[in-house]
């Protein structure tokens, strides 16, 4: 595939999960952003530009941006999260898309500061276990991506205390499932908090599920679990 060829389909997929994420009510108005690395070019990403409604994005309005943050591309700046965003592709060659949602349940759980136990096999399975929350540090700085690298260790999705919540994937359709799948599961958890104690699957189960998140880093075929 010609990297002219490469660009244009990634900057079609910002749009279309840009849409999907709205649709899901992951992120409201201009809230949240997401980006994926352009195939054949590990240095060069697309991001959801700044301060537009994702139902409004076309194609050339997707940057395209170097992981030293040079812009090569688009008719928009891009998100202003950028920095988190370069940082953790720089820190993460596995890492091909990253999904930054402002969910209610995902906002609730970062406001509570709680970890969202394993649970649920489908969430275990679409991020690899319990998601914490990584302490506060201000949007878009360096501290912020600072702040997720233990919250992301073996893991694919993060609360982001007091602002949202980060899901990484090998592709951007798999970080798309850890976000969205995490934002089912908390507001499921909040609701059987309201009720009583909920226990955690045992420990083997969660070991046995989770390694169908693991197969994208190794790229093995594994049977869906859950």
């Amino acid at each position: 595939m010609s990297n002219a060829k490469a660009r244009r389909r990634t900057r079609a997929a910002i749009v279309e999960f840009g849409v999907r994420m709205q649709a899901e009510r992951l992120a409201y108005w201009t809230s949240g952003n997401l980006s994926v690395r352009v195939a054949g070019e590990p240095d060069v990403i697309a991001t959801s530009p700044t301060a537009m409604p994702y139902d409004l994005v076309e194609p050339d309005d997707v940057p395209l941006v170097r992981l030293d943050g040079t812009v090569v591309g688009g008719g928009r700046s891009p998100t202003s999260e950028l920095p988190l965003h370069t940082l953790i592709y720089q820190r993460r060659p596995e890492v091909n898309a990253i999904v930054h949602t402002h969910s209610p349940a995902a906002l609730a759980m970062a406001g509570l500061d709680w970890t969202l136990p394993p649970f649920l096999t489908g969430l275990v399975e679409a991020t690899g276990g319990g998601v914490t929350c990584a302490p506060y540090a201000r949007p878009g700085s360096a501290e912020l991506a600072d702040a997720v690298n233990d919250a992301l260790a073996d893991r694919g999705c993060c609360f982001l205390r007091h602002h949202g919540l980060l899901a990484i994937g090998g592709t951007l359709a798999l970080a798309f499932r850890a976000a969205t799948v995490t934002e089912g599961a908390a507001d499921a958890y909040l609701r059987a908090r309201a009720v009583g104690d909920v226990d955690d699957l045992p420990t083997e189960e969660i070991h046995w599920v989770a390694e169908g998140w693991r197969a994208q880093w190794t790229g093995e075929e594994i049977t869906a679990r859950a």
